[in-house]
């Protein structure tokens, strides 16, 4: 995972705008994990996945 700000293939966070929209465009089904991008935030558990069928 990327750093918190920083682009990372599909994904874009901006931490100046503090709020924001994230849009997932799924072209296959499947399970995708994700998880935050703050440092240390993903190592603490801050995970989740995507179910797409």
């Amino acid at each position: 995972m990327a750093d918190a700000g920083r682009d990372s293939g599909d994904l874009r966070t901006d931490q100046e705008q503090g709020a924001g929209d994230l849009v997932w465009k799924f072209t296959t089904a499947g399970e995708f994990e994700f998880g935050c991008l703050i440092p240390d935030h993903r190592e603490a558990g801050m995970i989740g996945t995507i179910i797409d069928k």
